[in-house]
């Protein structure tokens, strides 16, 4: 059986949809990405707001129509089957984003699974899709400029905001698209492999390729955490045997047993009132 990020070709290495994204990495966005793709979404719909100088109606695409480019920036476009969503207020906008931003965090999580998220992010969601308010106590978000200035006001520079939501959004990008390309060379392994493979092991391709992916995803991570990979000629090379690893003494007569570490004697007995000669330890 394909796997189905194997299949997922991206129509170019500049641009790539939200919905490829997801499937590529096969897990759901993280808490940073969320707030990334919240902010810069709300900041297209301003520019829509500022454009027409009052809120006009505005379709919005679900992920297929949510588009990454290189440079971090997010763009619209109309899908292929024109299912834009219609938004007659600027209140409707704000929660279709919302509902898009939980879909993205809950991505591929069983239904019994809950995500916990930061208090934050998790109090702006609910405010914008007017669920669960309760638990805040907490008012519905209307305005697409309030959601951008709590996007902003997390940071510790909000003036930085756009540059770092595009830094963040770019990142993920360029990380799908390197996946993306490893994701095929493993595909390309695979239907090689198929030729090799003996009938009896039909599973060993899906192992081997599977761990693959998932030692990849693991060092990308712990890239991201500042590990630094050494240079194979800076490696420390040991010249001095290791120190010799204390034994118990009944551990040690049992080694000197077994490699004949010992000198046999001879020995008298006295046996039925004769005398007998043998050797012993």
């Amino acid at each position: 059986m394909e796997l189905c990020p194997y299949d997922i070709k991206p129509s170019c290495d500049d641009q790539m949809c939200l919905s490829e994204i997801l499937q590529v990495q096969d897990q759901p966005v993280s808490e940073e990405q969320a707030w990334a793709l919240c902010y810069q979404l709300c900041s297209l719909l301003r520019q829509h707001q500022s454009r027409h100088k009052t809120w006009t109606r505005v379709g919005l695409p679900a992920a297929d129509g949510v588009v990454f480019s290189r440079d971090g920036n997010i763009s619209l476009r109309v899908t292929e089957d024109g299912t834009n969503s219609v938004m007659e207020t600027e209140e409707q906008a704000v929660e279709f984003v919302g509902r898009l931003i939980y879909s993205c965090l809950d991505w591929g999580l069983e239904t019994q699974v809950e995500r916990e998220l930061n208090e934050t992010l998790e109090i702006l969601v609910c405010q914008m899709t007017k669920v669960n308010l309760s638990f805040c106590d907490s008012k519905p978000m209307c305005t697409v400029s309030n959601v951008i200035q709590v996007c902003k006001h997390r940071l510790y520079d909000p003036g930085q905001a756009t540059q770092h939501y595009k830094n963040v959004c770019s990142i993920l990008f360029l990380h799908t698209i390197e996946l993306c390309h490893y994701l095929q060379m493993v595909q390309q392994s695979r239907k090689s492999l198929q030729k090799l493979i003996i009938e009896s092991e039909p599973n060993l391709i899906l192992r081997v390729t599977t761990n693959l992916v998932s030692g990849w995803k693991d060092l990308v991570e712990e890239l991201n955490r500042g590990v630094v990979l050494r240079p194979l000629t800076k490696c420390v090379t040991v010249t001095k045997s290791p120190p010799p690893v204390e034994t118990a003494p009944y551990e040690q007569l049992l080694l000197d047993i077994k490699r004949r570490r010992y000198t046999l004697r001879k020995v008298q007995s006295v046996v039925d009132g004769q005398t007998t000669t043998g050797l012993g330890a």
